[in-house]
Parts: C-alpha cells; sequence; structure tokens
C-alpha cells in the first residue's frame, strides 16, 4: 500500500506516521538485528491515501506510545524477514511428537487456486510501484512524486516498472 520496502515497514514508529504522510527513514535489518538507514540513507515523506488512513487508524492501539512499532508481534517485537517469510509461506510446529503444519498466506491462496505462481513479499512494493506508475504513465510529475515516494529515480521507474509495451503496434512512417 505505500512501496515501502519490508525492512522499513518493520521499522515504522507512530511517531513517523501524522495521517496525512508517513516519513520513512529507517530500516530493520535482520542481519544486524537492528534498524539502520534506508537502502539509500534517504528520509522520504509518502502521502497517505484515505483507504490507508483507515487501516493505520483501525491498527493503531488507544495506548500507543511515539516509539511503538506500528507493525509488530504480539510480543512488541519487531518482525524480520525470516519471520515475515514463514507468515507468507507457511511452517510446521511439532509438539508432544506431533507435528502441525500452518499454512502460510501465499500457500493458501495457491491452494485455493486464487494465485497461480509463488511471489515473494517484495512483490508488494513492486506491484504498488507498478501500478501506480501505469496509471500515471503520461503524467512526469505523478511519475516523479513515485520514484521520491518509493525512494527510486524515475529512470528505474522507466526502465524496470514501465519498460516496453509489447501489445503496441510499431507504425512505420515512409
Amino acid at each position: 500500500m505505500t512501496g515501502c520496502r519490508p525492512g522499513e515497514a518493520f521499522a515504522l514508529v507512530w511517531n513517523n506516521v501524522r495521517f496525512d504522510f508517513i516519513w520513512f527513514n529507517k530500516s530493520y535489518s535482520a542481519s544486524i538485528k537492528d534498524v539502520k538507514v534506508t537502502k539509500n540513507n534517504g528520509i522520504r515523506q509518502f502521502f497517505l491515501y484515505p483507504r490507508l488512513t483507515e487501516l493505520l487508524k483501525r491498527i493503531q492501539p488507544d495506548d500507543t506510545k511515539l516509539k511503538d512499532l506500528v507493525f509488530k508481534q504480539e510480543n512488541g517485537r519487531t518482525y524480520s524477514s525470516a519471520l515475515q517469510g514463514a507468515l507468507w509461506l507457511g511452517f510446521t510446529k511439532t509438539r508432544k511428537n506431533k507435528t502441525v503444519p500452518y499454512p502460510g498466506v501465499v500457500t493458501r491462496l495457491i491452494e485455493d487456486g486464487k494465485l497461480n505462481t509463488y511471489l515473494s513479499p517484495y512483490h508488494t512494493r513492486h506491484t504498488f510501484i507498478t501500478l501506480t506508475a501505469w496509471a500515471n504513465k503520461e503524467n512526469s510529475s505523478a511519475l516523479a512524486l513515485l520514484a521520491a515516494c518509493c525512494e527510486n529515480s524515475v529512470d528505474v521507474i522507466l526502465k524496470h516498472y514501465l519498460d516496453v509495451d509489447h501489445s503496441v503496434t510499431l507504425i512505420i512512417i515512409e
């Protein structure tokens, strides 16, 4: 819903949420088990739209402190890419010599026929950027804003998200 990287979502605190925009300035790194600067060392502003504002207000606890994580486990700790992968694909737990499978979200979608193939969690970022870029492909100002919001450049969006439209017929001028 924002095109942020998973680590940026894992590090997001309520102090950076203003209900008309979000500041992304940190990313959680599972390898060092701590927050660090974002991939490109940037601080960026993402303007919220009504659906995302509504979601954030719905998940915000009444006793929220500014330093609290927006997305946290029940124990209050941050998510990690490993935990996200387990929830995404599924995992098994063994208790008293009995193995119990817990299918992940994507596994269930594939089993239910709602998804044809596995998509990694990072596809949520790619999908947001691709759909937003295509919806605004004729508006260079909107593409520049999208690039700034997602810590990319317009060139990256043109090359990796809009690329060549192979359905277009080329008209040869003679």
